[in-house]
């Protein structure tokens, strides 16, 4: 029987608590995760590039979720993004959606 593909998805956000719950409902459905609590510690990750996914919040302490993005973006990568915020207004969609 052939192995299936795992799914690796980083998650970047500085509250511990919705990384864990994210981590776990990730876990459930059969898929790995990494978390990190900053744009500045994912972006020190040699292995980052093994993510099918990322989830970004948008407001970190340091690198917003969106100016990871953009220095992702400048780097190359096509690795797709959502983005997890409580900050919905449409400053903050239009700064997202810059890259679709």
């Amino acid at each position: 029987m052939g192995r299936e593909a795992v799914l690796n998805v980083g998650i970047v956000d500085d509250d511990v608590n919705l990384c864990r719950s994210l981590g776990r409902l990730l876990r459930a459905a059969g898929i790995h995760s990494v978390a990190y609590s900053s744009g500045e510690i994912f972006l020190a990750d040699e292995q980052r590039s093994r993510f099918h996914c990322l989830l970004l919040d948008v407001q970190l302490g340091g690198m917003s979720g969106i100016e990871l993005e953009r220095q992702l973006a400048s780097e190359g990568s096509t690795t797709p993004i959502i983005y997890i915020t409580a900050q919905d207004g449409p400053t903050v969609r239009a700064e997202a959606q810059a890259f679709w």
